[in-house]
């Protein structure tokens, strides 16, 4: 069976060189993605109903804070909407290691349950290669001091 993926950009334009470099990094084809969202934060709506289809959600934000177009509010109402909707068993790809990703800006309350039924990835490196690996929760908790609990 195949999983529906889904790529999903906070900017208003995707920028198909950074897709071929992050395809090129991850041995990916950026063009396989069933669908790709941009502006996301200005489309909520559709970016929730795009999760609840996908099983792999990929996103290159570090959730770096930006006045203009935050994606870690992006990425905290999505939280909220996975709690509300019961959304369950998917798989998320950060294209980021686990160090350039601002999680302490995220409300540590629901990323906890988010992530107790879903899958959280980001991206490792060894010898100039690139891999997946497996974010544990329980540490990533322990370790972060978050912003709002």
């Amino acid at each position: 069976m195949n999983k529906k993926t889904l790529f999903i950009e906070n900017e208003p334009e995707i920028d198909e060189h950074w897709l071929k470099t992050l395809s090129f990094l991850f041995k990916t084809d950026y063009t396989k993605y069933d669908r790709i969202i941009t502006n996301a934060s200005n489309n909520g709506e559709e970016t929730i109903k795009a999760i609840q289809e996908a099983d792999k959600i990929f996103v290159s934000s570090g959730l770096a804070f930006r006045p203009w177009n935050d994606p870690s509010i992006l990425f905290n109402n999505m939280l909220y909407k996975a709690l509300e909707l019961g959304i369950e068993g998917k798989e998320v790809y950060f294209f980021r290691t686990l160090d350039q990703v601002n999680w302490f800006r995220l409300r540590k309350s629901n990323f906890d349950k988010v992530f107790k039924k879903n899958y959280l990835y980001v991206h490792g490196e060894k010898d100039n290669r690139y891999f997946w690996e497996q974010v544990d929760i329980d540490n990533l908790l322990r370790e972060t001091d978050f912003m709002y609990k």
